[in-house]
């Protein structure tokens, strides 16, 4: 608990405290990450972002349980998060693709028309999203480009959590409608 009032801190012992507790607990942060992931790189990075967060969220850190359930309680929300993201995402891709075949033929990266359509599906998606309500264009952009949980939106935004996930799903149905609108020159 001590420890943790030092990362809470705002002194150079915070930095100290912090990596004192990286040491401790990210190898067996890791070895329970990747029984769940089976992917190196994924656990590397879970249990980088854990470390970060727990920096961001040491004054919230009561001691009612041990750091270590606490550590792998946020690791698996993080967790949880990204797969959820993941899952709407390729929900999304997948409508988006069912909508515009013709968008996602392989082709060969040297191919100068394949590349003109990626930018301008990556400019028409660009206008869409500004296209998008503000409420919801705030809210996906916390979401999707600043991998925000939805309780952090919530926070940021004042609004509920449910109020943020419903946010966050009218966006993704329209950017979805928007993006069968494009054809590509």
């Amino acid at each position: 608990h001590a420890l943790m009032e030092c990362v809470a801190g705002c002194d150079g012992a915070s930095a100290a405290a912090l990596e004192t507790l990286f040491f401790r607990h990210a190898e067996a942060l890791a070895a329970f990450l990747e029984r769940m992931l089976r992917n190196a790189q994924e656990v590397e990075d879970l249990v980088q972002d854990t470390f970060v967060l727990v920096a961001e969220k040491a004054g919230s850190y009561r001691g009612e349980s041990s750091f270590r359930t606490w550590l792998f309680a946020l690791a698996l929300n993080l967790l949880r998060t990204r797969k959820r993201r993941e899952s709407l995402a390729q929900k999304a891709d997948d409508k988006v693709k069912a909508q515009n075949p013709h968008l996602f033929t392989p082709r060969s990266d040297s191919d100068p028309l394949w590349g003109l359509q990626q930018r301008e599906l990556r400019e028409h998606l660009d206008r869409a999203i500004e296209r998008l309500a503000p409420a919801e264009r705030e809210t996906f952009l916390f979401y999707w480009f600043g991998e925000l949980s939805y309780a952090e939106i919530s926070r940021m935004t004042g609004v509920s959590v449910s109020a943020s996930k419903v946010r966050v799903h009218r966006a993704l149905t329209h950017l979805a409608e928007m993006l069968a609108e494009f054809r590509p020159t």
